[in-house]
Order: structure tokens, then sequence, then C-alpha cells
């Protein structure tokens, strides 16, 4: 059984294993983290979207509720990519996947 971390504390301050815990507990956090992020856009990858759609398919069958699943494709993105210079298409790109979603 795991402790809380109010009473993890003793005497006001964290055992070394303790820290040591939360360290790597941050650290693993931090690599899923960029495992599931594109480092150019900041935006969620393919990685993310199949371990979710994996997560949402078993919720779907377990609980008998239907599952959507939308996918867009935007046409000739890498001629734009291309023309426009990456960094700027991939920010235009970015900011029209954060304002769909918003």
């Amino acid at each position: 059984m795991r402790r809380s971390s109010r009473s993890c504390k003793r005497n006001g301050r964290w055992s070394s294993r303790e820290l040591a815990d939360r360290r790597n507990a941050e650290r693993d956090r931090e690599l899923s983290e960029r495992a599931t992020t594109d480092p150019l856009t900041g935006l969620l990858n393919t990685r993310w979207l199949r371990e979710a759609g994996e997560r949402e398919l078993a919720q779907s069958l377990r609980s008998g509720q239907p599952l959507a699943i939308l996918l867009l494709d935007l046409d000739e993105f890498k001629q734009i990519n291309e023309a426009a210079a990456m960094a700027p298409a991939t920010s235009c790109f970015a900011g029209w996947v954060r304002h769909s979603a918003a």
C-alpha cells in the first residue's frame, strides 16, 4: 500500500529513497511527454493517437458504447510545407489544429 505524499515527510524532510522516487516519477512523466509530442509543433503525435485509440477502443468494447473516429488529411500539405519553408508552415498547421480543437 502506498502512503500519501503528506505522510512520507519526516520532520519536514523527504528521505533519500522518497526523493529518488519523486525524481524518477518526474523523469518518467517527461519521457512519456517527449515520446508522445511532436517537437516542432508541440502537438500530440501518432504514438499518442495509437495509444489513445487502443484505450478508447477497449473502453468502448467494455461499455458497449459506440466509438467514432475522425481523421483529416490535408491535401498537398507537403508541397505547402516545402514552398513556404518548413517552420512557417508547421507553425500555421499547429495553429490550425489548436484553433480547431477549441
